[in-house]
């Protein structure tokens, strides 16, 4: 036994010896002389032998490190770094595999286990899967189903169906159709703005662009490519046309004219409800309400009804049944023929909403009604590019043209207050 052992087992024995009169001073109730010296003594006893004994162990402790040193150095493969760490490096069929630790305990553990399993065939530390390589089209089909098809937008609704529609038109028809399939780590911005420019509708060249910045940047923010190719990619603005109307002498001569059009009852459906070319088709007429059920196809939430008077209601009642029987295309060239024939070449059946809205604010139609009737979410829209103003033109001149196929309108109605 050593001398700290036997020094700290005395300590203790005087230590119980002095608890034991203690209770024995309780009891008697005064008190009773300590034998063995004072607590204090006994106390720095224990200490010093407990001071003895660290050192006795940290000095065991650095000769083990030292022993475990001297086993890593030994070791084949095996160096210690400028910072003091022990490296072990080894490329076991193309694969490189290391072992960097600071303290020898964890360097020796994990090189016992890699030893464990290099001996039974295993690839430790398998190289990391390349990632998926994207080509411009099928990142964009990617793009759909995973940011688009159940997507939303950024105020947390999901997107419109009819987004969604014009957004995979873009890929299908437009841009498979015009743009090089380059991977996309391979796409630079001259591309996009070359290929681009090969979209011939203004219109449509707007969608494609918006499509190629969201789908492109997404992929640069989710990492599929490292570089943001749209960052400095200007997007085509479509400059829109603020459409004609037909003033009240073109009228007045489409009018004169109605034995040479075939459509001529579709003609005027159009210019008395302000139908959309494919919406007219989807048009659910209410006989008894005097008013027709509009199924909006461009803006969701916008569908409606739109009041007819009940004369043209009358008219309509007898020859519904005989209209709008070929799609929407026939109606639309057909129209646009006749227009070419009466001398307007310029005009198209589109043209026909414009005439719908400025005919009834020249009738007096309310704000509020007049954007309702028209399917906009903007009094914007309604007033700045579909109505047309000209203080020479009077409400007697539509009404003398049309008779009573509108309705009456009260324009007392303030739109702030509906």
């Amino acid at each position: 036994m050593s001398i700290p052992q036997i020094v700290r087992e005395m300590g203790q024995a005087l230590d119980y010896a002095n608890r034991m009169y203690e209770r024995l001073e309780e009891h008697f109730g005064h008190r009773v002389i300590y034998p063995f010296g004072k607590q204090e003594n006994i106390d720095n006893l224990i200490t010093m032998s407990n001071a003895e004994d660290f050192n006795l162990k940290q000095k065991e402790e650095e000769e083990l490190v030292r022993k475990k040193i001297e086993q890593i150095k030994e070791m084949d493969n095996v160096r210690i770094r400028h910072d003091g760490r022990f490296e072990w490096r080894k490329t076991i069929l193309g694969v490189s595999h290391q072992i960097l630790e600071r303290d020898p305990d964890m360097f020796l553990k994990r090189y016992k286990e890699y030893q464990r399993l290099l001996k039974k065939g295993a690839n430790v530390a398998k190289p990391k899967p390349k990632a998926k390589e994207y080509t411009l089209i099928s990142w964009l089909d990617e793009y759909y189903e995973m940011y688009v098809k159940d997507g939303k937008k950024k105020d947390g609704t999901p997107i419109s169906e009819s987004r969604k529609l014009s957004i995979r038109i873009c890929i299908n028809k437009h841009i498979k159709k015009n743009f090089e399939n380059k991977p996309l780590s391979q796409i630079k911005i001259f591309d996009l703005e070359r290929d681009s420019k090969k979209v011939v509708s203004s219109r449509m060249r707007e969608d494609v662009d918006g499509v190629i910045f969201s789908a492109l940047f997404t992929a640069h923010k989710k990492g599929v490519i490292k570089e943001n190719v749209v960052q400095h990619f200007t997007k085509h603005k479509h400059k829109r046309d603020t459409g004609g109307w037909l003033i009240p002498e073109q009228q007045k001569l489409l009018v004169e004219n109605k034995e040479k059009c075939t459509v001529w009852d579709e003609v005027v459906f159009y210019i008395i409800t302000g139908c959309r070319c494919d919406e007219a088709k989807r048009a659910v007429p209410h006989f008894n309400k005097s008013a027709i059920w509009v199924n909006r196809s461009k803006v969701d939430g916008t569908s409606g009804w739109v009041k007819i008077s009940s004369t043209y209601n009358e008219i309509l009642k007898e020859k519904w049944s005989t209209m709008f029987k070929y799609k929407s295309k026939y109606y639309s060239r057909q129209i646009s023929d006749f227009l070419t024939d009466i001398g307007m070449p310029d005009k198209t059946l589109h043209d026909l909403r414009h005439t719908y809205s400025t005919n009834v604010f020249y009738l007096g139609c309310p704000q509020k009604e007049h954007q309702y009737n028209m399917g906009h979410k903007s009094i914007k829209m309604t007033y700045e590019l579909y109505t047309k103003y000209d203080p020479f033109i009077k409400k007697e001149q539509i009404t003398e043209i049309w008779g009573k196929y509108y309705p009456e309108f009260d324009p007392k109605i303030d739109p702030k207050k509906d």
